[in-house]
C-alpha cells in the first residue's frame, strides 16, 4: 500500500525508498503497514520510473533518458511527473536522492502491462540501476 509519510528519511530507511511528487508529497509503498510512517493512499495508476542518475551516481546519458521518455508517451503513459526519488544505495548503503521521471496513466492497456516487467528490466541494465520500479495498479514492483 502506498503512504503518504511524515518523514521522508526514516521512510526511505526503512522501506528502501521514498519518493516526492509535486501533487502528492513525500510517498512511499509497503507491503506490511508499519505503525507512524504515514496514512495510506488510495491512488491507482500504471507507471513507469525512468532514473537519472546510475547506481554509482553517475548521471545517466541524456539521449537515453530522451529515449526513455519517448517510448513511455508512445506505450500510453500520458501524465508525466519530474519527482525526486530517495533510494538507500546497494553499493555503499547511503541514500542517494535523484530526479526521477515518472510516467504514468490511470490505466493503461493489458498489453503495455504485461510489457512492464520487461521494459523496467530494459531501463534498468540502460541506465546501470540494481532495480527499477514500475506501478501496476497503483502496486509497487520492482525488476
Amino acid at each position: 500500500m502506498k503512504y503518504l509519510v511524515v518523514d521522508p528519511l526514516q521512510a526511505a530507511l526503512a522501506a528502501g525508498g521514498c519518493t516526492l511528487e509535486p501533487e502528492n508529497g513525500w510517498w512511499t509503498f509497503l507491503s506490511t503497514p508499519l505503525d507512524g510512517i504515514g496514512s495510506e493512499t488510495e491512488e491507482v495508476r500504471d507507471a513507469l520510473y525512468i532514473p537519472t542518475l546510475q547506481k554509482t551516481g553517475e548521471p545517466v546519458a541524456a539521449e537515453q533518458i530522451k529515449g526513455l521518455k519517448a517510448q513511455a508517451r508512445e506505450l500510453g503513459f500520458i501524465n508525466e511527473t519530474a519527482a525526486s526519488g530517495m533510494w538507500v544505495l546497494s553499493e555503499s548503503g547511503e541514500v542517494q536522492i535523484e530526479y526521477v521521471w515518472i510516467f504514468w496513466a490511470q490505466k493503461v492497456s493489458e498489453a503495455v502491462r504485461q510489457s512492464l516487467p520487461e521494459l523496467a528490466e530494459k531501463i534498468k541494465k540502460l541506465t546501470n540501476q540494481d532495480s527499477v520500479a514500475y506501478e501496476l495498479g497503483g502496486k509497487l514492483n520492482f525488476v
